[in-house]
């Protein structure tokens, strides 16, 4: 019997849903016991095309991703759907309006160390928002936790990436985590709606109190490689141990001793938030050839002398394909480690 290649008959969608409608037909064709005239095998056929139209049409539905967040982290659609299908992004519901403010969560993306939300304000229409403004306060709650460190980035959306001034403007954050968000309720407060006067002479513009609640949920989209091997950064010889890498940030183990004696011969002072430009992230490399240059977000790294290792952490401003990963780029004259032992 003669066997179309669904794969390329049809928009791309989650490989899962693909794996399915093949399977079906395969089965179609290998069952020996049961005798189909033209017609009937016809009519089988045509329900597995419009079944497979209506899981693509779902696939497809999931959620459309917010137009300025793909540009932001460079995901076509191809990414977009696979980041969906990952469980990297979600788009849960959540919407507060206070003295005529309102303000709504869009789309997040997340994995086990960092989470990133998109949100849209939208001021009453004699207000106009810019990256200048700032919320008199804000915080944020998971499920009434409090023994947890973290760092975070968070403001309106710079003039460069949003430059339309209006009384809508979308608001980042970012989190570095040291607990597991998923499953968990997440809650976010606002306070006074506040300009700047110059020189960060700050001024409440509009009173209230806003508050989103949601339950977090994700995938944990980590990969990890065993690296164990010497690679040359910037002209030192540095031994990498391991890589744990998402589609959205990296960890990197280096062995101590090999970053204190670059750390020396840097003169640089790590403990001083000093920084070490050969083990500098640039980017990723994919096995095609293509590279990625990539601006590392917000991030951690310090010595574990419990282990000997020197850990390095970065969240991306794009978000990449794992799956196409050949290595990661240091320093001035991109320097690669490979990814190659996958555990």
């Amino acid at each position: 019997m003669y066997k179309k290649d669904w794969k390329q008959e049809f928009p791309v969608v989650p490989q899962g849903f693909h794996n399915r409608v093949e399977n079906t037909l395969a089965e179609i064709s290998i069952e020996k016991n049961v005798r189909l005239s033209r017609r009937g095998f016809a009519v089988i056929v045509l329900a597995a095309v419009l079944t497979f139209g209506s899981i693509t049409a779902l696939a497809a539905g999931y959620f459309q991703w917010n137009q300025k967040l793909a540009e932001i982290f460079g995901a076509d659609k191809i990414q977009q759907n696979n980041l969906i299908e990952k469980g990297v992004t979600e788009q849960a519901k959540s919407s507060v309006t206070d003295n005529g403010l309102t303000i709504s969560l869009v789309q997040t993306l997340q994995d086990k160390s960092y989470f990133y939300a998109l949100l849209e304000v939208v001021a009453p229409k004699d207000i106009k928002l810019t990256d200048t403004n700032l919320f008199e306060e804000w915080q944020f709650d998971v499920s009434g936790q409090k023994d947890y460190s973290y760092s975070t980035g968070h403001g309106f959306m710079d003039v460069i990436q949003e430059p339309e001034i209006t009384n809508k403007r979308y608001y980042e954050i970012w989190i570095k985590k040291s607990i597991d968000f998923n499953e968990k309720n997440f809650t976010l407060h606002f306070k006074n709606l506040q300009a700047d006067a110059g020189k960060l002479d700050m001024y409440t513009i509009l009173k209230g109190d806003w508050t989103l609640t949601w339950k977090m949920s994700y995938k944990d989209s980590a990969e990890s490689f065993d690296i164990n091997k010497k690679y040359n950064l910037s002209g030192y010889d540095v031994l990498v141990k391991r890589v744990e890498i998402t589609p959205l940030s990296m960890t990197i183990y280096f062995d101590g001793e090999d970053i204190k004696s670059m750390e020396k011969a840097e003169k640089v002072d790590l403990d001083k938030l000093e920084s070490l430009k050969p083990i500098f992230f640039k980017g990723v490399k994919y096995k095609d050839g293509t590279i990625v240059s990539i601006s590392g977000g917000p991030g951690g790294e310090g010595f574990n002398n419990a282990t000997g290792e020197y850990k390095l952490s970065t969240s991306f401003n794009k978000v990449i394909d794992t799956e196409k990963l050949k290595g990661v780029l240091f320093g001035a004259d991109n320097s690669e480690i490979e990814l190659t032992d996958k555990n």
